[in-house]
């Protein structure tokens, strides 16, 4: 047998060991990608993200960057910060995955549009409201670019985008945008659509914030009846009329954290009774909340310990639904 012969057998040789070693390190890697997901499921956050890490670590020692399986592991092991809250350290890991899509995908893949609403929500938890601006302007351009701004893709953009702007008090830039978002859902769905209820919601609140109490008034009502009448449909229900109008009913929250009394409020004494709107979802969480009559800084108190509250769920001929109720607050300097 000449060198050259020997030189190639070996080549051979270390090849197949790699490939075998790769083929058990990729085993190993989607075994516990298998347990990762169990225990995210089972709420074990901390055991799920040490092998999470472990995961990535695997496909990236053998698998090119842009492989769909480290692209899965990076959307896991964010998916995992996110739930702890660890924002900053969920945000590399997605700006990682929108990079790879869109050198493979193309700039205005419709699926960049849902990865910049993560890395924007990530930045605004994070207070690069800035970028966070920046993420959600780029994935309205790419859905009224893909689908028209009357889709349903574009409505959700530019809703996302007004309560942005809403949470920063920009509430200039906000309007517009929420009524691109409820013209285009009207168009699309028409006016009884129960996914304008949403909406409507946030959009009262916008309202209310710039001291205009008879068009809140107004979309409340409206939000109000298009859920009665989603839940008489639902139910059945024939020639039935809504029960409530538009006004919340007050439900007693099985838990109610107290809120937080802001330093600043504090010094300056500001004292007062908050009234919180809130929308309850089927499971008992509190997934809007809308604070009125009060200095801005005991509002944002307000809302930030409603939205923790937890309400029984309505439950209706054995139908979980969504319902709405008024946590109150008293603020008191001691």
């Amino acid at each position: 047998m000449t060198k050259l012969s020997l030189a190639l057998c070996a080549v051979l040789l270390l090849s197949t060991v790699a490939a075998a070693q790769q083929s058990n390190e990729q085993d190993e890697a989607a075994r516990l990608n298998e347990q990762v997901i169990r225990l995210y499921k089972a709420g074990k956050l901390d055991e799920a993200l040490g092998l999470a890490k472990r995961v990535l670590q695997l496909r990236e020692k053998s698998l090119g960057q842009e492989h769909q399986l480290i692209v899965e592991a990076l959307i896991n092991l964010a998916e995992l910060y996110l739930a702890k809250k660890s924002y900053g350290e969920a945000l590399p890991l997605y700006e990682r995955v929108l990079r790879s899509n869109e050198r493979q995908a193309g700039p205005d893949d419709a699926s960049n549009a849902l990865l910049l609403d993560k890395t924007a929500f990530l930045r605004f938890m994070s207070k690069d409201f800035s970028g966070a601006e920046n993420d959600y302007r780029r994935a309205l351009a790419i859905n009224e670019k893909i689908s028209g701004p009357e889709s349903e893709a574009s409505a959700q953009s530019a809703f996302r985008l007004a309560e942005f702007y809403r949470f920063t008090n920009s509430y200039r830039k906000a309007e517009p945008f929420y009524q691109r978002a409820l013209s285009a859902v009207e168009k699309s769905a028409g006016a009884t659509s129960p996914r304008l209820v949403p909406m409507l919601e946030s959009y009262a609140c916008y309202l209310s914030r710039t001291n205009r109490a008879d068009e809140s008034g107004a979309a409340w009502a409206r939000a109000g009846q298009l859920r009665a009448r989603l839940i008489n449909e639902r139910l059945g229900a024939k020639g039935a009329q809504p029960s409530q109008g538009g006004q919340p009913s007050v439900l007693e929250p099985v838990s109610k954290p107290q809120p937080v009394y802001p330093e600043e409020a504090r010094r300056g004494r500001l004292i007062g009774m908050v009234a919180v709107r809130v929308t309850i979802d089927g499971t008992g969480r509190v997934v809007r909340a809308c604070g009125s009559g009060a200095d801005p800084i005991l509002l944002e108190a307000a809302e930030q310990a409603a939205l923790r509250a937890r309400f029984r769920p309505l439950i209706l001929e054995g139908i979980p639904t969504e319902t709405t109720s008024v946590i109150v607050y008293n603020f008191s300097v001691r």
